[in-house]
């Protein structure tokens, strides 16, 4: 997919603009979150559990950002461990049907 390009109106017939393209991406991702999400236990030691969640992506990164676990097709039914993780606080993002919700989870609370 190519981002969609667009020239902004009243800036090509300036001399200044005649050797510039502006471009304009239009982002096509849903930033909505669902508000039935909810990570258990939290602070949590060995494991969490996420309610309210199908077939979902869960991508769990340190405050600096770097990824330290990512799991595919979870469920409400899915234990992911952390016991293997420093103590700190992550942030946790729950991708779901095109919806992405982000959350902090503290670990060794």
């Amino acid at each position: 997919m190519n981002p969609k390009k667009e020239i902004i109106d009243g800036l090509e017939d300036d001399d200044f603009y005649k050797d510039f393209e502006i471009v304009v991406i239009k982002s096509s991702i849903k930033n909505n979150q669902k508000n039935n999400i909810e990570v258990y236990p939290n602070p949590a030691n060995d494991y969490i559990s996420i309610k309210g969640i199908e077939n979902a992506t869960i991508i769990l990164n340190n405050m600096i950002g770097k990824q330290v676990i990512k799991l595919h097709n979870c469920n409400e039914n899915s234990k992911i461990e952390i016991d293997n993780i420093s103590k700190g606080i992550y942030l946790i993002s729950i991708e779901e049907n095109g919806y992405v919700t982000m959350m902090k989870l503290v670990v060794g609370g």
